[in-house]
């Protein structure tokens, strides 16, 4: 397959190729508006960068029982979904909770040499083109909403939030792979240019998928650019940069959630208890002890040795699984 790739200098105009594409653009604006999502959450809800194992472990068991009832995974026994990225202290989780619950989840990954970015397994011809232009890449991943929090403002707060970490980290792009029915919605309104074909995220799966990347580099002038398009909908500039409140935070967020990974007792709580390092291969042990830093690694390995997994009885439900419907597979072109 050849990668179907946009270059950096693409400004997403191609989202917008007739006077019809821009009503409809408009339209979609205005009904979100109207909707109250570009508006911020209520004071019920939090959103912040889970720095703790707790929040952490309720984030990762949220993707876990979404992502099961949406059949893009299997279940596990922890009810937690953890990969060698979540163990990365680099990796920004970013949530929303209600008294305390964490009810919608993203996280940001950077690309690395020894484990690149998640979607490397289905774009990694299109990702590779990026690399060799001197890109810094990062990836949207671990998207879940509890569906009661769905069609609020939360998905919009936590992407203002991804936005706001890749700005600060130096990032030039942001890659996600979505659903060919979000994609419109990612080119015209989030301003993501389409740089891979509908393919399976994995082989076997029925979780068919499109890659988008956003280009960082020039984005604000872009938005301001597509503000002019939307005319009395004009929203983007002020919604993602003048007033995003958390281009002033993730700084410290950072500093804070990087703390985690030098207390032995939580990596212990949320890697071990899980069963995750139990699992892990030796290629994935190499690159969390370049990290963690040897003696740390082991000193939660001796953790993970004492903790025992309870199996669930055949037929049991989690008790906190959200009720989803399995998301329809989307024709191929």
């Amino acid at each position: 397959m050849t990668p179907n790739l946009c270059t950096t200098e693409h400004t997403s105009s191609t989202a917008l190729q007739s006077a019809e594409d821009v009503v409809r653009m408009r339209r979609r604006v205005a009904r979100f508006r109207r909707a109250g999502l570009f508006s911020g959450c209520g004071s019920e809800v939090t959103i912040q960068r889970a720095s703790d194992a707790s929040l952490l472990r309720q984030a990762y068991a949220l993707v876990h029982d979404v992502f099961v009832n949406q059949g893009f995974i299997s279940s596990h026994p922890s009810h937690v979904r953890l990969r060698t990225y979540e163990a990365l202290p680099e990796m920004a989780t970013f949530v929303a909770t209600v008294d305390g619950h964490v009810v919608a989840v993203t996280s940001v990954v950077p690309d690395s040499s020894d484990l690149g970015l998640p979607s490397d397994q289905a774009f990694n011809g299109e990702l590779d083109i990026l690399r060799a232009e001197g890109r810094r890449l990062c990836e949207i991943t671990n998207l879940a909403v509890n569906p009661a929090y769905r069609n609020t403002p939360i998905f919009f707060e936590l992407t203002r939030c991804c936005l706001a970490h890749a700005t600060l980290t130096g990032h030039t792009d942001m890659f996600i792979a979505i659903s060919p029915e979000h994609a419109r919605f990612f080119e015209e309104v989030l301003l993501f240019d389409h740089v891979g074909d509908e393919r399976e995220y994995e082989p076997g799966t029925e979780d068919i998928v499109e890659g988008k990347r956003l280009n960082l580099v020039g984005l604000q002038q872009r938005a301001k650019a597509r503000d002019l398009i939307l005319a009395e909908e004009h929203i983007l500039n002020n919604f993602f940069y003048v007033q995003n409140p958390y281009h002033a935070l993730v700084a410290g967020w950072d500093m804070q959630a990087r703390s985690f990974f030098f207390e032995p007792s939580l990596l212990v709580e949320l890697f071990a208890e899980t069963g995750f390092l139990g699992e892990c291969s030796l290629d994935a042990m190499e690159s969390i002890g370049s990290r963690w830093g040897k003696e740390r690694l082991a000193e939660v390995r001796r953790g993970a040795r004492r903790v025992v997994i309870p199996m669930p009885k055949v037929g049991q439900a989690h008790a906190n699984q959200p009720q989803i419907q399995p998301r329809r597979r989307a024709k191929s072109a």
